[in-house]
């Protein structure tokens, strides 16, 4: 391709991009333009060269015309139809199979006022209403406006508007003219067609089969049709008249009183029902072309009543049903005689039928101790005991953090286990009993879980000992919530179920999961809480209750505390080192 400029006839800049040198189709305006070839269409402008919808049939295809419209490209081809690109930039290819007439396409054009895309083919010219395409419709409402049948507007077969490219098309005073081997067509773009009013549809017949014997009703001469008791099998006929194409009609039909959809019967021409029930029913039935709305479909109906047989009336039911309570009535003193019989004996086996009962009742309170034993549950605090914290709470709290481990460190959040020990606990017990002592545990079971939010919990960890999990919280803000749970604690007043009073103080030692070290994600659950209790032990040795934590230098990797059963040896060599500090802070 050449492109005449000031400085003469030059070859055009992008020739080499083009994979056919047949250029079919050119639309330049305001330095953008389209290019169709034998083998794909392509946008070009100053920047550069884009081929259309890369990889799909129409980069293989002949093109013939392209047409933007608003938003959207349509782009016609010789061998595969129509593309159309939606406002988001997606492509659509049309042919046969959506409803398009078969054919070349040799040009476009879009009527703004009427919203038509006109498009016209060796075999005539068609028209589509461009709302259609908004709403990518699968089948679409195409209007031939001239077929190779249309001799008054030049219809010999295959002679219809020839052309190609720019010259395939021209509007003028609100007509579109074509060219044809005969010379111009000229259609006004506001023309009635005769297929643009409603299909009729028809019912004909209603065949009733009785026992291979078939009755046929004409249904036009009756409004309501009463079929005999035994009809029970319809084959209802219907049709409608299409002046345009025959075959081309989809029908629809329902059952008022059976069916609780439309059947999509397509091009069939027969509704079939097998053993009806007896009663009234009204036959619906619609037709329309292909692509247009069923709400715009004209309807037809036909009243049908199957009277009832005797079986299926009321007083048959009633004797039926008197009949099975007249049986019953006959089986029950038939029952009744032989239930006394066995009355003596059952009365024999009740004593044995007792002592047996309370054989089972004894084993199944032996049962339900030893479940006491292994409850999920506190018996005497009603907290998660720690059993069920290690095998079962616990590995899924693990896992949801590792899940969402991501997202929670971008928010500053973490997952933190505080061991709270009561100082001189043995103290109330030698003082106020045992029984004052399990109600000050219940009091302080009580306190602690008032105190945490809605996603943490609080488990009895051992005799006075408590483990809290944090599971949605700030990294600055646990050790301030520790030293806050030893305060309140310190400051709190046990009343005894005497009326006396005492106070408790706790110590807190406390840890992340995971331990911020190199790598510590590597290192289980368990480690964190030995150094938390390590930073316990810190504590009460120091300051009965305070609060204990330990933390680490940035380069000391995880590899530290692998072993289990060195962590506290570890700890005392690193806090030697400085590599480890120990933070303990007072009430």
């Amino acid at each position: 391709m050449y492109r005449l400029a000031f400085n003469g006839l030059r070859s055009f800049v992008y020739n080499s991009f083009l994979d056919s040198k047949y250029i079919t189709f050119i639309n330049e305006q305001n330095g953008n333009g389209y290019l169709g070839t034998s083998r794909g269409a392509y946008f070009f402008n100053e920047r550069g060269i884009e081929r259309l919808a890369m990889g799909s049939a129409l980069a293989e295809s002949h093109i013939s015309f392209i047409l933007p419209v608003e938003n959207k490209l349509f782009v016609a081809t010789q061998n595969n139809g129509l593309f159309y690109r939606n406002d988001k930039r997606v492509w659509r290819q049309l042919d046969v199979s959506n409803g398009l007439p078969y054919g070349p396409i040799l040009s476009l054009y879009f009527d703004d006022v009427l919203q038509h895309l006109w498009v016209s083919t060796s075999k005539g010219v068609y028209r589509m209403p461009i709302k259609q395409f908004e709403e990518n419709a699968n089948s679409l409402q195409v209007e031939q406006v001239i077929s190779p049948y249309n001799k008054q507007l030049d219809g010999k077969t295959s002679q219809c508007c020839s052309g190609y490219a720019l010259g395939a098309i021209a509007s003028l005073d609100s007509s579109l003219w074509y060219p044809s081997k005969s010379g111009l067509v000229e259609i006004p773009t506001n023309i009635r067609l005769f297929s643009e009013s409603d299909i009729r549809p028809i019912i004909e017949t209603v065949t009733a089969d009785n026992s291979g014997e078939q009755h046929v009703y004409p249904v036009p001469e009756m409004d309501t049709l009463t079929l005999k008791t035994q009809e029970r099998n319809l084959t209802l006929g219907y049709t409608a008249i299409n002046y345009q194409s025959a075959s081309n009609i989809d029908f629809r039909y329902r059952l008022v009183g059976l069916d609780g959809t439309w059947r999509e019967a397509n091009n069939s021409r027969e509704a079939n029902y097998a053993n009806l029930p007896a009663g009234k029913f009204v036959f619906e039935l619609q037709a329309k072309r292909p692509a247009q709305d069923w709400s715009s479909a004209d309807t037809i109906s036909q009243t049908l009543i199957i009277p009832k047989a005797f079986d299926e009336t009321v007083v048959f039911r009633l004797i039926v049903v008197m009949s099975f309570i007249l049986a019953l009535y006959i089986v029950f003193l038939f029952y009744r005689t032989q239930e006394r019989r066995k009355q003596e004996e059952l009365e024999r086996l009740v004593e044995t039928r007792t002592q047996a009962l309370i054989s089972a009742n004894e084993q199944l309170n032996k049962a339900n101790d030893r479940l006491k034993l292994v409850s999920h549950s506190d018996e005497l605090t009603g907290l998660r005991s720690r059993r069920r914290f290690l095998f079962d709470q616990l590995p899924k709290d693990i896992e949801h953090f590792q899940s969402n481990r991501e997202s929670l460190e971008i928010q500053g959040k973490c997952m933190a286990l505080l061991i709270l020990n009561l100082d001189k606990f043995s103290h109330v017990n030698d003082v106020f009993g045992s029984f004052a002592g399990d109600n000050c545990l219940q009091q302080i079971a009580s306190m602690l879980t008032e105190q945490v939010l809605g996603a943490d919990y609080v488990v009895r960890w051992s005799g006075d000992e408590f483990l809290i999990l944090l599971r949605d919280m700030q990294k600055g803000a646990v050790h301030q919530f520790a030293r806050s749970i030893s305060h309140q604690l310190a400051e709190r007043e046990f009343v005894m179920p005497d009326g006396r009073k005492t106070k408790l103080t706790g110590s807190v030692g406390w840890a992340f999961y995971p331990l911020p070290l190199l790598g510590g994600q590597i290192i289980s659950w368990e480690t964190s809480i030995k150094i938390a209790d390590i930073a316990l032990q810190k504590a009460k040795a120091k300051n009965p209750g305070s609060v204990a934590y330990f933390s680490f230098s940035e380069n000391i990797d995880a590899f530290e505390f692998e072993d289990s059963e060195r962590i506290a040896s570890q700890l005392e060599m690193l806090l030697e080192t400085e590599q480890v500090k120990l933070h303990i802070s007072e009430i």
